[in-house]
């Protein structure tokens, strides 16, 4: 038994010193296999081992030589896009959304046109829009209502504040048209043909351009027949062109009206109704002309003299 053992170890002894009798055929180490005979197996050397490129945003750690992955990508460190610039990692460069783009503010008065996230500001501010001042407030901008200085003074149309209404007494009397008042003003016409002759006028009876006032008549009747006053034919109260005329009524009939001053004129109104009743415009020689008139002692197109009273 002895003998046989001896033998066995004898024989792989001079095995061992004889050599591998293959012709080997290498394959190069890899990262994870020796250097290795493609036909009889054997190795020699270690494995060469991973050459890992770190892992970056898009891409894990990777082997340069096998391409084997380890772990997960990193993922972009995005910073948020803004008016001008799209979303941008601020590892790797790379782009994201798109830019936001401005949200504009219009501009105003004293603000260009202005983006409320960035504040950038493109063109000129508008300026203030001034009104004029007036009686009731200062100079004042139409569109932010700011207000600047004082008050003004009374913005007078015909005799009137056009903004309150006040009343320019004082111009009213330095106006021409303001010698008409406490006078009287007659003008005589024909009624209903030749046959009524009447003697009609206008009384301002207040010194104030806003008074109460008043008209009268008098009236004469023609008598073709000389028989209406049979009893004074032959002394006729008025002759008018040839032609007999005989008082047949009248005297004072005061109306409630109102008068005030334009301008260019003189407005009569009813004092309870406000109707013009009458308009009058001023001639050089202080007659006064009617433009209209809506009331017998009022006629549209005669001349009324004053008789001071």
């Amino acid at each position: 038994m002895k003998k046989s053992l001896v033998m066995i170890m004898a024989f792989i002894m001079a095995m061992l010193l004889c050599g591998c009798r293959c012709d080997h055929v290498w394959e190069n180490a890899t990262c994870t296999a020796p250097k290795t005979c493609k036909e009889c197996g054997a190795t020699e050397g270690e494995p060469s081992g991973h050459k890992w490129q770190d892992a970056d945003c898009t891409t894990p750690k990777t082997c340069t030589i096998c391409k084997k992955t380890e772990g997960e990508a990193l993922g972009h460190s995005w910073k948020d896009a803004t008016c001008t610039t799209p979303q941008l990692c601020e590892v790797c460069d790379a782009t994201g959304d798109e830019a936001l783009g401005h949200t504009w503010e219009d501009a105003d008065c004293t603000h260009p046109k202005t983006c409320t996230v960035c504040k950038e500001t493109e063109g000129k501010a508008l300026g203030h829009s001034w009104e004029d001042a007036t009686c009731q407030s200062p100079k004042k901008c139409k569109a932010c209502d700011l207000t600047e200085g004082e008050k003004g003074d009374h913005s007078y149309v015909s005799f009137v504040c056009e903004h309150c209404g006040d009343e320019d007494t004082e111009g009213m009397k330095t106006s021409p048209l303001h010698s008409f008042v406490k006078g009287r003003y007659e003008t005589e016409y024909f009624q209903n043909g030749d046959y009524a002759y009447r003697i009609v006028s206008v009384d301002f009876l207040e010194d104030n351009g806003y008074g109460e006032m008043g008209g009268t008549s008098v009236t004469y009747t023609l008598d073709p027949l000389d028989s209406i006053n049979p009893g004074i034919e032959g002394n006729p109260d008025k002759v008018i062109n040839g032609k007999n005329y005989y008082w047949s009524g009248g005297g004072a009939a005061y109306q409630p009206w109102d008068y005030y001053l334009t301008e260019t004129e003189i407005v009569i109104t009813h004092e309870t109704t406000g109707a013009v009743v009458g308009r009058f415009t001023l001639n050089s020689d202080g007659s006064l002309y009617c433009t209209y008139g809506n009331d017998y002692r009022i006629v549209t197109g005669y001349t009324y003299t004053r008789k001071v009273y």
